[in-house]
C-alpha cells in the first residue's frame, strides 16, 4: 500500500473514532450515573422482633426524610445587600415557591423547625445505624426467609446514609441561615428611620410591610464577612445598585403569606443550646 493511501486510511479511520468518541464518553457517563436511592419495603415483616424493629425504624426514618425534603423546599432564605446614602445595608426574608413573603414571626418559626428537624433525623441515623450489626446477625436465625428479607437489612445503611450525609448538609446550611437571620433580627433598623424619598422610592416602598417581613441591618466592622460585603458593594455600579434596589422593591411588594398562631415559636433555644446538639450531630456522624 502505498504511504498517501496508508496515510488517508489512518486519517479516516482517526476521523471516525473522534466521531464516535463523544458518544462514547456520553454513554459511559450515563452508565457511572446513580439513580436516586428509593426505599421499597412492601412492609412485611418477618417475625423476628430485631430484624423487624430494624425495617420498621429504617421505614420511619425514610419517611421522615422524604417529607423533610418535601418541606425543606417549600420555602427560600432570601437575602439581599443595598447601599443606601453610602451606607450598606443587608435585608434578610424567607418566600415561598410562589413568590409570596412569610411575616418575620413565621419566617423565624420555618427556620428554626427546619433546623430541629433535620437535627433529629441525623440523630435519628446514627441511632439506627447501631442496630445494623444486631439486625444482620438475626438474619440466620428467619431460615429460608433470611434471604428475602436480608435485601431490606442490607439497603438500610443506604437510608441512614442518606440522613447523615445529605441531610446533615441541609441542616448546616439552615442553622448558618438560622444564625444570619438572628443577627439580623438583633440588629435591625426600623424601616420607617430609612429616607426612602430621597431615593424616590417613597410612594412604592411599603414600609409596614417592611416593619413586618423583613429585617434590614447596617453592615458595620464587626458584621461577618465585613470585608467582602464591602469589596462587593464598592465595586458595583450605579446601574447594579439601582438594579439591587429594584430587585428589593419587587420582592417587598409581593404577596404577604397570613400568619398562622402554631408557626410561632414561644420560646427559642439559646445560640449555646444549639452548638451543643449541633456538636453531637457532628461527632456521631
Amino acid at each position: 500500500m502505498k504511504l498517501k493511501t496508508m496515510f488517508g486510511v489512518a486519517l479516516a479511520a482517526l476521523m471516525g473514532a473522534c466521531i464516535l468518541l463523544p458518544s462514547n464518553v456520553q454513554a459511559q457517563k450515563k452508565k457511572k450515573e446513580k439513580k436516586a436511592y428509593e426505599w421499597k419495603w412492601d412492609g412485611e415483616l418477618s417475625g423476628n422482633e430485631t430484624v423487624d424493629g430494624y425495617l420498621l425504624s429504617c421505614d420511619t426514618l425514610w419517611t421522615e426524610i422524604q417529607s423533610y425534603r418535601k418541606d425543606i423546599d417549600q420555602f427560600d432564605y432570601v437575602e439581599d445587600t443595598l447601599t443606601i446614602h453610602d451606607k450598606t445595608y443587608l435585608v434578610v426574608h424567607l418566600e415561598n415557591k410562589e413568590g409570596q413573603i412569610f411575616t418575620t414571626g413565621t419566617a423565624n418559626w420555618q427556620l428554626f423547625q427546619s433546623v430541629m428537624s433535620g437535627l433529629n433525623i441525623v440523630l435519628s441515623s446514627t441511632q439506627i445505624g447501631l442496630q445494623t450489626a444486631s439486625a444482620t446477625l438475626s438474619l440466620p436465625q428467619l431460615g429460608l426467609k433470611a434471604l428475602s428479607f436480608g435485601k431490606y437489612v442490607k439497603a438500610g445503611p443506604n437510608i441512614i446514609g442518606i440522613g447523615m450525609k445529605e441531610i446533615k448538609g441541609i441542616v448546616e446550611q439552615r442553622r448558618y441561615q438560622w444564625g444570619q437571620w438572628k443577627q439580623a433580627k438583633e440588629g435591625a433598623v426600623d424601616a420607617e428611620t430609612i429616607d426612602w424619598a430621597s431615593l424616590g422610592l417613597s410612594a412604592e416602598m411599603p414600609v409596614d410591610k417592611l416593619k413586618k417581613c423583613f429585617f434590614i441591618k447596617e453592615v458595620t466592622p464587626q458584621a461577618e464577612n465585613y470585608e467582602e460585603i464591602i469589596t462587593i458593594q464598592q465595586n458595583k455600579t450605579d446601574e447594579q445598585k439601582k438594579a439591587d434596589m429594584e430587585n428589593f422593591l419587587a420582592s417587598a411588594q409581593k404577596e404577604q403569606l397570613p400568619e398562622d398562631a402554631s408557626k410561632q415559636l414561644d420560646e427559642e433555644m439559646s445560640e449555646d443550646d444549639m452548638n451543643k446538639l449541633l456538636e453531637q450531630m457532628n461527632a456521631n456522624a
